[in-house]
């Protein structure tokens, strides 16, 4: 995560950079709301240890999840990592995603139809030369 400097005396816009302070003041928001949804209070923690890391994991895995409709350089894009290290963290997801049994059936099926549809075309073909 990138930070302004604090003395530049800039505000946070869009998109752009956050101060340190406003980025704990964000983190302390969204874990107070999170702990009164739980049913905490300001003395009773219902909800503890969390972690801006553990939401951008979260964030991550969940992107994950939605692939191919989101590709892996544009989650990487998004965390501001590269495509390896997506990769190498997230690899177990994108294995679980995988149905390689079903991409090879319908792989073969595709070949069979190819096959049958070429078959098709030489028998229309040979039957317009016979009747000429």
């Amino acid at each position: 995560m990138q930070f302004a400097h604090a003395a530049s005396g800039r505000r946070q816009r869009a998109g752009g950079l956050m101060t340190a302070s406003v980025y704990h003041k964000t983190l302390e928001s969204i874990l107070k709301k999170m702990n009164a949804a739980a049913g905490g209070t300001e003395h009773d923690q219902k909800v503890t240890g969390l972690t801006a890391h553990m939401f951008r994991h979260n964030y991550c895995a969940s992107l994950c999840y939605q692939m191919p409709n989101i590709s892996i350089k544009k989650i990487s894009q998004l965390l501001g990592d590269t495509e390896k290290m997506v990769l190498e963290v997230y690899n177990h997801i994108l294995e679980e995603k995988e149905n390689v049994k079903e991409v090879v059936s319908d792989a073969m099926l595709f070949e069979d139809k190819l096959k049958i549809m070429r078959f098709k075309i030489r028998i229309e073909d040979e039957l317009k030369c016979e009747t000429r």
